[in-house]
C-alpha cells in the first residue's frame, strides 16, 4: 500500500513567518512488515520514532505545500492499519 499526504501552509498576513510542522510515519517492530519513505519534500526524518518535521519560512501571503508519501509492504494474511 502507498499513502500519501499533501500539507498546504499558507501566511496571511502582512509579514514573513516561520513555522515547524510536525507529522509522523508509521514506525514496525515487526520484520515482515516494511515502511518505506518515497517523499518527505525535505522535512527531517527521524527513522527510529517515525516523525518528520520541516522548518519552514513563509513570505507574506506566500503558500508552500508539503508532501509526505510511504508506502507499507505486509504479507496477505496479516491485517495492518496503514494511517
Amino acid at each position: 500500500e502507498t499513502i500519501a499526504y499533501k500539507i498546504t501552509v499558507r501566511n496571511n498576513k502582512e509579514y514573513p513567518v516561520s513555522a515547524i510542522i510536525n507529522d509522523q510515519i508509521p514506525v514496525t517492530t515487526t520484520k515482515n512488515i516494511i515502511v518505506e519513505t518515497l517523499e518527505c519534500s525535505n522535512g527531517k526524518l527521524d527513522k527510529d520514532s517515525g516523525k518528520i518535521e520541516w522548518k519552514i519560512d513563509l513570505k507574506s501571503k506566500e503558500t508552500k505545500e508539503l508532501l509526505l508519501k510511504y508506502s507499507v509492504k505486509y504479507p496477505k494474511d496479516k491485517k495492518v492499519i496503514t494511517e
